[in-house]
């Protein structure tokens, strides 16, 4: 029982508490870079809706920078690429890195639906 309740608040530590009718949610975890070995904390938002963009992710009120690249591989070529704005369906996630060491607190997702934010 004891393993149990601490999964369960494992999981709600990691989750953002934000307005239940926001189209994304929002999730916070670790990530090490394969090839520098380096730790990022990574900002993780997950569509709720069956479209939505996702405009923009202002971490600690815009106190904390973000990481707006990804890597795009079609067939053998990777290309860095803007991860934002992104286009979701429902189930989708984007991805960004936080920038420097920063304790994240509050993430704001901005999208085509409006702004929301979540509190850790």
């Amino acid at each position: 029982m004891k393993k149990r309740l601490l999964a369960v608040l494992v999981i709600l530590s990691l989750s953002g508490c934000g307005n239940s009718s926001a189209p994304v949610k929002v999730a916070i975890g670790g990530r090490i870079d394969f090839w520098t070995d380096v730790h990022y904390t990574e900002v993780k938002v997950t569509a709720t809706a069956d479209a939505v963009t996702v405009e923009n992710i202002v971490v600690n009120r815009g106190n904390c920078g973000i990481d707006n690249r990804s890597v795009a591989i079609h067939g053998d070529i990777a290309s860095i690429v803007k991860a934002l704005p992104k286009k979701l369906t429902f189930g989708q996630t984007v991805a960004v890195d936080v920038v420097g060491l920063c304790n994240v607190s509050e993430v704001t997702v901005v999208t085509n639906r409006g702004r929301w934010t979540y509190e850790f």
